[in-house]
């Protein structure tokens, strides 16, 4: 299958040809139209690949990349929990050895600040294929919050206490 025809300027990129008219304007002729006009080609583009989400996790240990996939199967709260801890403290801006318990606060507690909850957030949804709102994570605060949150959004069941 052939990929989509676009339409793209030709001094755009690689593509540099311009079209103009040699010589002086004829009578009733203005100089603008004896000016360079672009001209537009047609570009034969591919469609875009599909990426697997899997691939997001390729820095992350066996353990989770497994979890994540065995969730995508079988959705089970033990496996998303594990996915969900390992993107938390992925992006964790102080990074620490000590387990996440789920009173510890995103900002006070774990040192995060607004771009690092922003890419996690993103994180999530390029993983998990959803859309996320803001006024979703308004009350999104600590941990365990942020853990139950993911568990709603994905419909899968609520993290064990």
């Amino acid at each position: 299958m052939s990929g989509a025809v676009g339409l793209l300027p030709a001094g755009c990129g690689w593509i540099s040809t311009f079209t103009s008219r040699a010589g002086r304007p004829a009578a009733g002729e203005s100089a603008l139209e004896n000016e360079a006009v672009p001209r537009f080609v047609s570009v034969e583009m591919s469609p875009p690949q599909p990426v697997d989400p899997a691939e997001k996790l390729d820095r992350f240990p066996l353990e989770v990349r497994d979890a994540f996939r065995r969730f995508r199967s079988v959705p089970s709260s033990p496996d998303l929990e594990t996915v969900v801890v390992a993107v938390l403290r992925d992006h964790m801006p102080k990074r620490s050895p000590a387990p996440l318990a789920d009173e510890m606060r995103l900002i006070e507690d774990l040192g995060y600040d607004s771009l690092a909850v922003a890419e996690m957030i993103f994180f999530f949804e390029d993983l998990f294929a959803v859309r996320i709102e803001n006024r979703e994570l308004l009350g999104v605060r600590t941990v365990g919050e942020v853990r139950a949150f993911v568990s709603r959004k994905l419909g899968a069941p609520p993290p064990a206490a």
